[in-house]
């Protein structure tokens, strides 16, 4: 496939998004592999290659917490190869370098996140490609899981997220939060208990997504 890389901006963080693009091309030439370091092998692409003229449907990738978008390369490569175009950010304050415990509970970030990407295909897709707005999945990973149910309409409560770490003080993601002694009373409750539900969204993917404790019991 080929690849290309943006930033964003996104009007509730002080950064810009980057965004990771995989798509269909036609180029054929020297390829380069994505996401490779010393722990994963990357998966080739052609960057900055012309893409097919197709129209494509979306699929957005979401990282889990202190992952980045081009580790899942594999994938990424893989769908892209069967005809749409896949996205991933890196979202700031949870992923690889930059993640934060206290900016993984504010999990309305990511949700709002994905609203930006699919903004920027609206009014400023990559030059050349063309893409399918009324068909957009959203897969994600543990945390990154959690903002694929969200944006679908899923919402938590904060005071069963707090029973839950209560009750489970060393369950792996309640002991990365209080290993950092982080303050969930000072957790924004109206952020985080809102719906960001986006009707954009026609799928959602969850791969062990968090959060599942805190899933509004009433809904």
């Amino acid at each position: 496939p080929g690849y290309l890389q943006f930033f964003v901006a996104a009007p509730h963080r002080y950064v810009e998004l980057p965004l990771h693009f995989w798509y269909p091309s036609e180029l054929v030439g020297e390829a380069t592999p994505i996401g490779q370091n010393a722990l994963f092998y990357g998966a080739y692409a052609r960057k900055d290659a012309p893409a097919s003229a197709q129209i494509l449907p979306v699929v957005i990738l979401v990282h889990g917490s202190g992952g980045n978008a081009p580790r899942l390369s594999w994938l990424a490569s893989s769908i892209a190869n069967q005809g749409a175009m896949v996205i991933g950010a890196n979202h700031p304050g949870t992923t690889s370098g930059d993640s934060d415990p206290v900016r993984s509970t504010q999990v309305w970030e990511r949700a709002l996140d994905i609203g930006v990407i699919l903004d920027f295909l609206e009014t400023t897709p990559p030059a050349g490609t063309n893409v399918d707005l009324s068909r957009v999945a959203v897969i994600g990973f543990s945390l990154g899981g959690h903002t694929a149910l969200s944006v679908s309409g899923v919402e938590v409560s904060k005071m069963q997220f707090i029973e839950y770490c209560s009750e489970r003080p060393f369950k792996i993601d309640c002991l990365f939060y209080n290993r950092a002694a982080v303050d969930f009373t000072q957790i924004d409750q109206e952020l985080y208990e809102a719906s960001y539900k986006d009707p954009r969204v026609t799928v959602s993917v969850a791969v062990d997504p968090a959060l599942p404790r805190a899933i509004k019991s009433d809904r």
